[in-house]
């Protein structure tokens, strides 16, 4: 769980740096790319606050999940096995 949200992560920011820099190159806008960084800057700090509160996306799987309940299924302690309980 943890590393596919790793990677969807990755994913958004990389978008987010080609965005800015397709932005630059393409239309001359100067300021996409300084956006972009501040953009990927403040998605730093709010996955970095989380980090620090000890955060996670969902609620481990306790004694009363059993194999019929969908959250046993996923093993991620979540109904849809998104980051939603």
């Amino acid at each position: 769980m943890a590393d596919s949200k790793q990677t969807l992560l990755c994913t958004y920011l990389s978008a987010v740096l080609l965005s800015g820099l397709v932005l630059n190159a393409t239309l001359g806008w100067s300021w996409a790319d300084p956006m972009a960084a501040l953009v990927i800057a403040a998605v730093a700090v709010a996955e970095g606050r989380a980090a620090w509160r000890g955060d996670t996306c969902c609620a481990p799987l306790t004694s009363a999940d059993t194999p019929e309940n969908p959250r046993w299924a996923f093993g991620t302690g979540c109904a849809d096995a998104g980051c939603t309980p």
